[in-house]
C-alpha cells in the first residue's frame, strides 16, 4: 500500500548489502492525478498534472500529427503531449509542440509512462484486457487485468532516485580508477534516443540504460556524462549487475501484471502463477478490445 518500504539488495562483486529503499509502493487510484516524481518547479517538485476527456477530435489531431516512420516512444509522447493540458508547473495546451517535446524530454521515465496509463484508465475505464501463455500447458489465456490496481512506484524528492553501484572491477575513465557509479533514474529522452537508433537491439537497450543512468564516479559531486567508448572495459559481470539494478530501482508503474490461473481458465485447473507485460503499444493499449 501507498506507505510500504521495500528493503533492497544493493550488489557489489564483493558482497552484499541491504539498503532502505525510499521509494513508496501506491497503486493508480491511490496515486491519482500525480506524478511518480514531479517536475522540478520554482519551490521544488510539482507532482499534479491534469488531462482533458478524450474526443474524436483528440483522435483525427493524434493521426495528423503522427508520422509514418514514428515509433511507439515517440507515439506516447505525442499522446502525452496532446492531451494533457498541465504537466506540473508547464502549461501544455498553452505551448507549441515544440515545447512540449522538450518538456517530455527532460521528465523521468516513470513519470511519462504513468500519465500513458492514467489516460488510459480514464479513456477507456479500468479493465485492461491481456492474453498469456501458460507456462505449463502452452495454451493462450484471456486475461482481464484492473489498471486500478497498477501497482506504482513513487518518491517525494529527486534525490530518492539516486543510488550508487561498487564496481566487481574498477575500470579506468578520463585517467581516474573508478570503483564506484553513482546512479539515478532515468529520464525519458534515453528511451527516445534509443528507439530511434535500434528498436529491439538489446545491447543498445541496455548501453543507452546504462549511459543514461550514470550520473557520478566514485564519490565526486562533479556531474558527468560518459560516451559509450569510455565504458568499453566493464566486465560482463558489472555490465549485466548494473543494468539489473536499474530495473530493479526503477519508479513509475509496473508495466506487467502477476497473478495465477482461476480454475477454468487453464486446462489444468488454474492455481499456477503467471507474469506478463502489459503491451502498451497504441492499438494495442488503447484498443476497445482491450477493455
Amino acid at each position: 500500500m501507498a506507505n510500504n518500504h521495500l528493503p533492497v539488495v544493493q550488489e557489489s562483486g564483493a558482497q552484499s548489502s541491504v539498503a532502505t529503499d525510499v521509494r513508496k509502493v501506491t497503486t493508480l487510484a491511490e496515486l491519482g492525478a500525480k506524478l511518480p516524481v514531479g517536475i522540478a518547479g520554482a519551490s521544488g517538485l510539482v507532482k499534479g498534472f491534469s488531462v482533458r476527456p478524450w474526443k474524436t477530435k483528440d483522435d483525427r489531431e493524434i493521426a495528423k500529427r503522427k508520422k509514418p516512420d514514428m515509433n511507439i516512444v515517440q507515439h506516447i509522447s505525442l499522446i502525452v503531449g496532446t492531451m494533457c493540458s498541465q504537466l506540473g508547473p508547464h502549461p501544455l495546451a498553452e505551448m507549441k509542440s515544440e515545447e512540449r517535446s522538450i518538456v517530455m524530454s527532460q521528465m523521468y521515465m516513470g513519470d511519462v509512462f504513468y500519465v500513458y496509463c492514467y489516460l488510459r484508465r480514464q479513456a477507456l475505464g479500468r479493465s485492461l484486457g491481456l492474453e498469456f501463455t501458460c507456462g505449463h500447458c502452452g495454451e493462450k489465456i484471456p486475461y482481464v487485468a484492473n489498471l486500478d490496481t497498477l501497482e506504482v512506484r513513487t518518491v517525494e524528492r529527486e534525490e530518492d532516485l539516486l543510488w550508487s553501484y561498487d564496481l566487481q572491477d574498477p575500470i579506468e575513465i578520463r585517467s581516474t580508477k573508478v570503483k564506484r557509479l553513482q546512479m539515478s533514474s532515468l529520464r525519458w529522452t534515453t528511451l527516445e534516443q534509443t528507439a530511434a537508433v535500434n528498436q529491439g537491439a538489446d545491447y543498445v537497450a541496455k548501453m543507452a540504460a546504462l549511459k543514461g543512468s550514470i550520473v557520478g564516479i566514485n564519490d565526486s559531486d562533479k556531474p558527468i556524462l560518459l560516451a559509450e567508448e569510455e565504458l568499453d572495459d566493464m566486465s560482463k559481470f558489472d555490465f549485466e549487475a548494473v543494468t539489473e539494478q536499474i530495473n530493479d530501482h526503477h519508479v513509475g508503474p509496473d508495466m506487467s501484471v502477476e497473478d495465477e490461473c482461476k480454475p477454468g481458465q487453464c486446462p489444468r485447473g488454474g492455481g499456477r502463477k503467471f507474469k506478463v507485460g502489459i503491451n502498451w503499444t497504441y492499438d494495442s493499449f488503447f484498443a476497445v478490445s482491450s477493455r
